[in-house]
């Protein structure tokens, strides 16, 4: 895995700090303002180190978001901030709202050159796989079965 450059670790701390500055003890949804301040700070990020004790705060922030701040996350285009805003909505069973456009098959076959291509492709859990395959209507139970029957069997 690549390891971060000292500017970009600069730039993720900066991001995460400001991250959670940004939000009022009362946890508001955010304004407009600030989800492009998010967006523009967040989109110049290249990679994020999920070892470094930045990633794990920005983590345990996104864990306590409410439901609607989450939401706000899922919908936006923020690198890295819509994804695992995502993961914790699906993992307390909100999978209403962005549907993936993508078929299961093309999820696989997207999924299985990812893990296969890319430096951090491992990072990409089973359960995650499982959790995409939900946004296309499945439920929990079918995506898993579609996961453990498809997988091996896709061409890349």
């Amino acid at each position: 895995m690549k390891s971060l450059s000292f500017k970009e670790h600069l730039l993720l701390s900066e991001c995460v700090n400001n991250t959670v500055d940004m939000i009022s003890e009362k946890m508001e949804p955010f304004t407009k303002k600030q989800l492009k301040e998010l967006g523009d700070k967040y989109n110049e990020l290249q990679t994020i180190n999920p070892s470094s004790d930045t990633y794990k705060k920005l983590k345990k922030f996104i864990n306590i978001l409410p439901v609607e701040n989450l939401k706000q996350l899922r919908d936006s285009k923020i690198k890295f901030l819509n994804v695992m805003a995502n993961t914790v909505l699906m993992k307390q069973g909100i999978t209403e709202g962005k549907k993936e456009s993508l078929t299961p098959e093309e999820i696989l076959k997207n999924v299985k050159k990812f893990r296969m291509d890319s430096d951090v492709g491992y990072l990409l859990t089973d359960d995650d796989i499982i959790m995409a395959l939900t946004n296309t209507g499945m439920s929990f139970d079918d995506a898993e079965k579609y996961f453990k029957d498809n997988y091996k069997k896709i061409k890349v």
